[in-house]
């Protein structure tokens, strides 16, 4: 029987977000959306006193000891920012030695070498991506989670995955060197009709005793369009963490 047979002979239909099986039952459809033009991506916090150059397009970045590996060649990459190249995110991430890397920037100029990287060591939270969830994807009693693959250096400095709510930064997952890749989760969960826009959640933490954020409670409108940030945070010089897959998942239930 195919899949399309199930309803075109009255044994199962749709009823919202879920279906309706003949015993009345219902199971219900998780909706997963997307982050949008999501690349893998990564952060680097770099080091003190960091210096760049730019010839055309191509960025090439000195830092002493940048701990990046070859293997994020091609991912994006989170800027710090620098007089000439604005914050953000930029593409064509390329390993040259342990102290120098190339990117891409778009906007073709020259820039003298020596020229200095702002913010260094970059410890700010990065937001990384951007996706929305369409007004009424997550019921009072649903919830929604982030799904990310994740990597990082092997150092014992924190390294954080973050998801925020029209920019409130709130749930986290925390890694170390012991648990430097790993697969997380971020859930925020409804407590029901009688609160019907407040929303709890609890941040991971993993075998390491890195912990992730305590629990929260915050007043979500999902009846309205959300934008839902992925953020990365670095806790010292010379790391890096980065994000190879993401994407969340909502849900209604009843």
């Amino acid at each position: 029987m195919k899949l399309s047979d199930i309803f075109k002979f009255g044994l199962a239909r749709l009823r919202g977000a879920a279906v309706q099986l003949l015993d009345g039952s219902q199971v219900y459809l998780p909706r997963f959306i997307p982050f949008n033009g999501f690349r893998p991506v990564f952060v680097a916090s770099l080091s003190a006193g960091a210096t760049y150059e730019q010839s055309g397009t191509t960025v090439a970045v000195t830092s002493t000891a940048h701990g990046i590996p070859a293997a994020n060649n091609g991912m994006d990459f989170y800027w710090p920012g620098s007089a000439a190249i604005p914050q953000g995110i930029y593409s064509g991430w390329t390993y040259v030695s342990a102290d120098v890397f190339t990117f891409t920037n778009p906007l073709s100029q020259t820039v003298a070498a020596g020229a200095a990287v702002l913010n260094v060591p970059f410890l700010s939270t990065a937001q990384c991506c951007v996706a929305t969830v369409p007004a009424g994807a997550v019921s009072s009693d649903g919830q929604l989670t982030l799904h990310v693959s994740r990597r990082g250096d092997a150092t014992t400095g924190v390294k954080r995955v973050y998801i925020s709510i029209d920019g409130s930064v709130s749930l986290s997952s925390a890694s170390l060197g012991t648990s430097n890749v790993g697969t997380v989760s971020l859930t925020y969960r409804g407590v029901g009709a009688a609160f019907p826009n407040r929303f709890v959640g609890t941040g991971g933490g993993n075998a390491d005793g890195a912990g992730g954020s305590g629990q929260v409670a915050q007043t979500i409108d999902f009846s309205v369009d959300k934008q839902v940030y992925l953020s990365i945070a670095l806790a010292n010089a010379q790391q890096w963490a980065g994000v190879d897959a993401a994407y969340l998942e909502a849900r209604r239930w009843g």
